[in-house]
């Protein structure tokens, strides 16, 4: 008989020998040729009583030391601290969801950017740039055919305010999808920006993410024609978690931007009733973009330091703000708590020092709540 994991004969084998050895030894007191039977027999019942409570009978250890000896030390972060709060993102991570930090990678095969490595990143970067030529056809046919006479494609940085005007207005009208994430059969179509970033339910329907992804083209083609010396490459960073780590962005030695960012933010608050980025605004933002690219204004300055932190804890998460935040626009931070406090499936939002916050929101992660941080400051600090 062979009992699991560990051969009988050599718990026979070697409780035999021990068990002759103190059987000869009993033998030569007493002079008994039974002692040696016997301490052969008590010898086997012993080891295999010893290997039963020690578990070896169901499973064979493997060597190079105990259990305890192969525990490894929480991993930390740069700043030395252990980094808590893991088991809540393995529990999301293994649950099916239709939230920022949980596309179905199993199911649809796209991997959100934040888990790339640097070939799929490096590939998710040639699919972005392969999709503007055709977006930017769809987009100059759609105008064309529904707006030419109120908005000009022209690639000049004017053109921006009453493309978005248009743009933001047909968002509205079309609202959200009933279907979830990952059952709308439309999926397929959608752009891989959109297929492979942070999208929530409900989330606007194909044809907004398609006149949102020409706009992303038309804003490549006025900024790059402003901007000469700018690149598309892998976003990057010296802080592992930066939000546009692995996305694909237009960059220059000063900044680097996702591009569709702030007009997926702004189409998401059309769609869901809320006041999205005027035309106005829409400008602003590019045009500040611009100067950031040429080496010019505050975001180009802040390229070395993200705008916020976040990091998961046990039923929480710990928010940190760029201490130049709530320093010189107090309002600002007091504005952001207000907005996100009101968002759906937010419990609670407690500010406990003047950059720290603790946010109570069970159906996030960290990534849908950095970014959804990383753009609301990006649209509403002063320049």
């Amino acid at each position: 008989m062979v009992v699991p994991g560990v051969p009988a004969g050599r718990l026979i084998v070697r409780g035999a020998v021990l068990g002759a050895c103190a059987g000869a030894v009993l033998m030569v007191f007493t002079h008994r040729a039974s002692s040696l039977e016997l301490g052969l027999l008590v010898g086997v019942v012993l080891e295999v009583l010893r290997a039963w409570v020690r578990g070896d009978l169901l499973e064979e250890r493997p060597p190079g030391g105990t259990v305890a000896g192969r525990l490894q030390t929480p991993a930390r972060d740069g700043r030395g601290r252990a980094v808590r709060g893991t088991h809540r993102r393995l529990r999301r991570a293994e649950r099916p969801t239709t939230e920022a930090g949980g596309v179905r990678v199993g199911a649809m095969g796209d991997v959100p950017y934040e888990l790339m490595t640097a070939a799929q990143a490096a590939d998710a970067l040639d699919a972005f740039l392969r999709e503007r030529a055709t977006a930017l056809g769809a987009l100059r046919a759609t105008v064309s055919a529904a707006a030419g006479d109120v908005v000009v494609l022209d690639g000049t940085l004017d053109s921006v305010r009453p493309l978005w005007a248009w743009i933001t207005d047909r968002v509205a009208e079309l609202g959200v999808t009933a279907a979830a994430l990952e059952e709308d059969p439309t999926r397929p179509s959608w752009p891989s920006w959109a297929r492979q970033g942070r999208l929530v339910d409900p989330h606007p329907p194909a044809e907004s993410l398609a006149l949102v992804d020409g706009f992303v083209s038309y804003l490549a083609e006025v900024i790059t024609d402003l901007v000469p010396q700018s690149r598309w490459w892998v976003g990057e960073h010296q802080i592992a978690d930066h939000p546009l780590l692995n996305y694909p962005v237009l960059a220059s030695d000063h900044h680097q931007l996702f591009l569709p960012g702030i007009p997926l933010f702004s189409a998401y608050q059309s769609a869901h009733g809320r006041t999205p980025m005027t035309g106005d605004e829409m400008r602003v933002h590019v045009a500040r973009t611009v100067e950031a690219l040429h080496g010019r204004g505050p975001e180009a300055a802040a390229i070395e330091e993200p705008l916020v932190t976040v990091v998961a804890e046990v039923d929480c998460f710990d928010v940190g703000l760029r201490e130049d935040i709530p320093a010189v626009h107090p309002q600002v931070v007091e504005e952001l708590i207000a907005e996100l406090a009101d968002r759906d499936g937010v419990a609670s939002v407690h500010r406990y020092g003047p950059a720290a916050l603790v946010v109570d929101v069970p159906d996030w992660d960290e990534m849908r709540l950095k970014l959804w941080l990383t753009l609301w400051l990006q649209r509403h600090l002063p320049r």
